[in-house]
């Protein structure tokens, strides 16, 4: 069976890496091709800023286009290159970001919002009896506005200027543009918004930014509310602020020490931050984050003059990328301030460029690729603390040059001890353990590897971290490259689990809008006797599909069915048969395989202990 098992992951791993890849001086470098740049300078500017991205927009700031502009900063929307500008208003503006078909910014003294032209600007807080005056809107999410309004400080010292302080709106639900304040404490200190995430319709999400206290900004974290605040500042820190959020982490710098800023990001507490600082670098700021991947600048010393950008995966933090190290004559610094990412794992990055020759600051926007791509099989595993779960991976190399140095790891968060080797065309371990591997283009690559807890670990889809020294990373995509882990005191139920499809290629291919696809599963338990439940779902994405899970027989006669689960005792050493049906709601589903997916899982008192997956679109 274990033969067989090889064999069934040789040629599965290799039909999901292979339709992955056909979608769409620091420690580690990237292929030139991987990498581009565009440049959104438009013609006659002094200056330009890009510093947010959506959609395949971007929005900043230009300084003096044309005449009568007075070398005003104006606010600026682009859609991927210089000449498709457009100014957003004649006057004093500058947009910080875009969402979707939404840019916000300020003009004036006036929080403002556009879509897409000057005849579509709205101004937030046109009530004047409040107290408060104008504002900046830095952030958009789902209709929601983050950023700031001016407070007229209240004291007998007529010196004192108005301060900021931090607010969210919901422009489409209070048309009068009033906002919700965040600001807490004394009403003369300051505070900003910088980054809002996971807002609803009907709920704001969370927000980030900073509170002054004692001259000093202390990074905060809100959830609609003055008093939901969290403070992120690090123990010892003497100064922070948190500029960018997203999935529940949040990214910014700290101050360990007097004029020493450091790059970190935050899981919703000041407690367990992590630096994200590069080595032999001054200082480091990081911007805006999306999944596993953070955007910022770094410093070699500490001139301005020195500003480069750099690309974080938080899977390998320690590893950045020196995106100033791939311009073109004659960019030298550089900064990243905002990023898009997609699920195959192309980015686009926006921020600007210096260019000596001209002495201008330039608006520019790299667009990354991978070229590695990964998969793994099975999906699952379930041991006893101290015991190995091993699978198998396939790697491949899209590019048009060998990449070098090619190897596996695991988060450092995960505890546990780590193996890989490389493995021959019949899944047989070849060369040195824990051994990078050179890989030619168009090649792939087969691994076998195991993860060893040294503690109990409930059901946990760990990241593996794949990676070449000169190619960067594969991206990480749940259920595909993954392997999900239970770890506990007693060994659980271990179903190794096989899928295939009717195609042979992983991928379930419904005849039509309404059609029916299927896909069939074998699964042995290497574990100890125990009840499970078995189960199929699109992985909490709403794909217009209805599920039936089928137990069956070796010879694929139906036992028993059902839309929701199947419970049954599974013996040790048994061998069980699933299919699952799939059949349309009438909708398209698109091929993208990195996200439409079908999950079969089998789970234990509650702890995912087998799982295995399919592609599907429709035919």
């Amino acid at each position: 069976m274990n033969d067989v098992l090889s064999t069934s992951c040789r040629l599965s791993i290799g039909a999901m890496a292979l339709a992955l890849s056909s979608a769409p001086s620091l420690a580690l470098n990237i292929a030139p091709e991987q990498l581009s740049l565009i440049n959104l300078h438009p013609e006659g500017a002094d200056h330009s800023r890009a510093l947010g991205v959506s959609n395949g927009r971007q929005v900043g700031v230009v300084i003096k286009i044309g005449e009568g502009y007075d070398q005003n900063p104006t606010a600026a929307l682009w859609h991927g290159s210089a000449d498709s500008l457009i100014r957003l208003s004649p006057f004093l503006s500058t947009a910080y970001a875009i969402d979707h078909d939404q840019q916000g910014g300020f003009i004036g003294m006036a929080a403002s919002l556009w879509e897409g032209s000057p005849e579509s600007q709205l101004t937030l807080l046109t009530d004047t009896s409040l107290s408060y005056q104008g504002g900046v809107v830095r952030a958009l999410d789902n209709g929601w506005q983050a950023g700031e309004v001016r407070f007229p400080c209240r004291t007998e010292d007529p010196t004192v200027p108005g301060v900021y302080h931090a607010a969210i709106w919901n422009a489409a639900a209070v048309p009068d543009g009033l906002p919700t304040i965040l600001h807490f404490g004394e009403e003369c200190r300051e505070s900003i918004v910088w980054g809002i995430d996971g807002a609803t319709a009907t709920d704001p999400g969370q927000q980030v930014g900073s509170y002054a206290l004692d001259g000093r900004h202390q990074a905060m974290l809100w959830s609609g509310s003055a008093d939901s605040v969290v403070n992120l500042n690090p123990t010892g820190s003497l100064e922070s602020v948190a500029y960018g959020i997203n999935n529940g982490r949040q990214v910014g710098y700290y101050s360990p020490e007097y004029l020493v800023d450091h790059a970190v990001v935050w899981h919703g507490t000041a407690e367990g931050a992590i630096d994200l600082h590069p080595r032999d670098m001054d200082a480091s700021y990081a911007f805006a984050i999306d999944g596993p991947w953070v955007v910022g600048t770094m410093y070699p010393d500490e001139s301005d003059d020195s500003k480069r950008a750099v690309l974080w995966n938080l899977a390998d933090h320690a590893n950045p990328i020196d995106l100033s190290a791939l311009l073109p004559e004659p960019y030298n610094f550089a900064e990243a301030m905002a990023l898009e990412a997609d699920r195959a794992g192309n980015l686009v990055i926006v921020g600007s460029v210096f260019n000596p020759t001209a002495g201008t600051q330039e608006a520019v926007l790299w667009t990354y690729r991978p070229v590695l791509f990964a998969a793994v099989l099975p999906a699952a595993r379930a041991v006893a603390v101290g015991q190995p779960a091993s699978a198998f991976a396939n790697l491949i190399n899209t590019g048009s040059a060998t990449a070098e140095g090619c190897s596996i790891g695991l988060p450092e968060e995960i505890a546990a001890t780590f193996i890989y080797q490389a493995t021959d065309a019949e899944n047989r371990p070849v060369g040195i353990p824990n051994t990078p591997v050179d890989l030619p283009p168009d090649a792939s690559q087969g691994f076998v590897f195991s993860i060893t807890p040294t503690g109990p670990l409930a059901t946990t889809d760990i990241p593996l971290l794949f990676k070449c020294e000169n190619a960067g990373w594969a991206p990480s995509q749940s259920f595909v490259n993954t392997l999900t882990l239970t770890a506990m005191d007693s060994a659980p139920p271990d179903l190794l689990a096989i899928g295939v499809t009717p195609s042979g290629d992983g991928v379930v291919r419904l005849n039509g809008a309404a059609g029916i696809g299927v896909f069939a599963t074998a699964a042995i338990n290497l574990g100890p006797m125990g009840e499970l439940r078995v189960s199929a779902d699109t992985r909490g994405l709403d794909l217009p599909l209805n599920l039936t899970v089928c137990e069956t027989d070796a010879a694929g006669n139906w036992l028993s069915c059902d839309s929701s689960a199947l419970n049954r005792i599974v013996a040790a050493g048994e061998t069980l048969f699933y299919s699952v049906f799939a059949t349309g709601k009438g909708e398209p589903i698109d091929f993208d395989p990195a996200a439409h997916r079908i999950l079969l899982r089998f789970e234990s008192d509650g702890m995912t202990v087998g799982a295995t997956s399919a592609a599907v679109m429709t035919h």
